[in-house]
């Protein structure tokens, strides 16, 4: 079984190769699809996690939300949800990345705390 850490490592993969907005994933030439479609090629934050759940069998998809919901929304008054913090204008990619890098902190440091 895959571990949540590697779930969302995964994740970030998927959308390193390619990120989208407006859809949960795309083909090469731009068309919408189903992201366990074989001709899914990029993703948004919420099609990347519904593929790795495809590809390793695994059932992470609520905690993902949840806690890319908390990395998010940390510090802020109005609460955003994590596809439109994704379709934002002004999100990039490389904010998509840098949450998922937060999102793995944000586990390690929610298990360490777990274990004390």
């Amino acid at each position: 079984m895959v571990t949540y850490t590697n779930f969302v490592k995964h994740c970030k993969n998927l959308i390193k190769r390619s990120w989208c907005k407006g859809f949960f994933a795309k083909t090469i030439d731009n068309k919408s699809v189903e992201p366990t479609d074989s001709l899914a090629h990029g993703f948004c934050l919420v099609g990347a996690a519904h593929r790795t759940n495809f590809e390793f069998g695994s059932n992470y998809i609520k905690k993902y939300r949840k806690d890319c919901e908390s990395v998010i929304n940390k510090g802020k008054k109005k609460y955003v949800h994590i596809e439109f913090y994704n379709d934002k204008g002004t999100t990039k990619k490389h904010h998509i990345l840098k949450l998922l890098d937060k999102v793995i902190d944000f586990h390690r440091k929610e298990k360490n705390a777990k274990s004390k």
